[in-house]
């Protein structure tokens, strides 16, 4: 009985650590980048020159980064905002996770692909 407690723990504390996704969570792959506009709200929106999802603006073109959105802090969107401008700068394609359940289709992370 003692192992089955043990084991019932431990799989909780497992559970803990997971971070908390979105239903709608999704990603896409190798996106190339139009263009980046920032807001001086401290969010930004990337438009890639092909469709990365329907559910998201201007025909699936639109993914936004805003902070305290899909737990971005401040900080965090400021990095994204250096990831997107430094792929952009460098015409590299990127991935992106993003939630869908809205149309402005709030990214959480952003990787520079080769």
């Amino acid at each position: 009985m003692s192992s089955i407690k043990t084991t019932v723990l431990a799989a909780a504390a497992i559970a803990l650590t997971i971070p908390v996704t979105s239903a709608y969570a999704t990603s896409a792959q190798d996106v190339a980048i139009e263009y980046v506009r920032v807001k001086d709200n401290g969010t930004f929106e990337v438009r890639a020159t092909q469709a990365i999802d329907p559910l998201c603006a201007q025909g699936g073109l639109i993914f936004t980064v805003a902070p305290h959105k899909l737990g971005v802090s401040s900080d965090g969107a400021k990095a994204l905002l250096s990831v997107a401008l430094t792929a952009y700068s460098l015409e590299n394609p990127i991935d992106v996770v993003f939630d869908t359940s809205s149309a402005e289709c709030f990214a959480s992370e952003i990787l520079i692909a080769r």
